[in-house]
C-alpha cells in the first residue's frame, strides 16, 4: 500500500535583514528555512521550493577576532596557485559570499542541496529586485529556532502566499442553460411536436374521405 502524503502548493517567499547579525546563526536558520524543516509536512528527500532573499549582507557581524582570523581557500590547481583571503578583505570584496558559504556548507551535499541552494538571494545594500515576489519580513534577529518560530508567527497567510491569476467563478451564481429560440411553428413544419402547440383535433370530414378512398381501391 502506497501511502501518500498532501504538500501544501505554492511557493513562500522571505526577506531576511543581515543588519547585526551573526554569521553562524543567520545561516543556520536559513538553511532550517529552505529545507522546509519549518513546515508540518517536511520529509528529508522533500524540496520546500521556499525562496529566502537577505539584504544589507555587508552589515553581517561575528565574534571575537573571527573577522582577521578566519581565512578562505581556494587554489587555482598550479604549483604554489593557493590563494587565502580573511573574511575583513571578503566583505570588503564581495559581501554575499561569506553568508552563501556558510549556508551551503550546512545544506545537503546531495542533487537536493544543490538544488535548494538556488532558492537564495543575497544581495548587499537595502534594494533588491524581488519586490514583485512580496516576499514577507522576518522581523528581529534569529538567533536560534524560537526565534525564528516567533518571526514567522507574526506573517500572516496573505503576505507569503502568492497571488493566483486566472478566471474566478462564483459558486452561488446557478448555471443558466442556453433557451431554444424555434418557434412552435417551424417545429410543427418539420414534424416535430412542441410542447406548447395544442393537440391537433382530426375532423370527421377527414377520416370519411379516407375510408372511401380505401372502399374505391377494393
Amino acid at each position: 500500500m502506497n501511502t501518500q502524503f498532501k504538500r501544501a502548493v505554492g511557493d513562500q517567499w522571505y526577506l531576511v535583514d543581515g543588519s547585526n547579525q551573526r554569521l553562524g546563526r543567520l545561516a543556520a536558520q536559513i538553511a532550517f528555512l529552505l529545507m522546509g524543516k519549518h513546515r508540518p509536512d517536511w520529509s528529508p528527500h522533500w524540496s520546500s521550493n521556499d525562496h529566502v532573499v537577505v539584504i544589507n549582507a555587508e552589515k553581517i557581524v561575528v565574534s571575537g577576532n573571527k573577522l582577521h582570523d578566519k581565512i578562505y581557500y581556494r587554489h587555482s590547481g598550479y604549483p604554489g596557485g593557493l590563494k587565502r583571503r580573511s573574511l575583513s578583505e571578503m566583505q570588503y570584496r564581495k559581501p554575499q559570499f561569506a553568508l552563501e558559504h556558510a549556508v551551503r556548507g550546512m545544506l545537503p551535499k546531495n542533487r537536493l542541496g544543490r538544488e535548494l541552494y538556488t532558492n537564495l538571494m543575497v544581495y548587499s545594500g537595502a534594494a533588491h529586485p524581488h519586490v514583485g515576489q512580496n516576499p514577507a519580513l522576518l522581523k528581529g534577529n534569529l538567533n536560534n529556532v524560537r526565534e525564528l518560530y516567533a518571526a514567522l508567527r507574526l506573517v500572516t497567510p496573505t503576505q507569503s502566499a502568492k497571488p493566483k491569476v486566472g478566471r474566478t467563478t462564483s459558486r452561488s451564481s446557478p448555471s443558466v442553460k442556453p433557451t431554444s429560440t424555434t418557434s412552435s411553428k417551424s417545429r410543427s413544419q418539420k414534424g416535430v411536436k412542441s410542447k406548447n402547440s395544442p393537440p391537433v383535433s382530426r375532423s370527421k370530414s377527414n377520416v370519411s374521405s379516407k375510408n372511401k378512398r380505401t372502399v374505391a381501391k377494393r
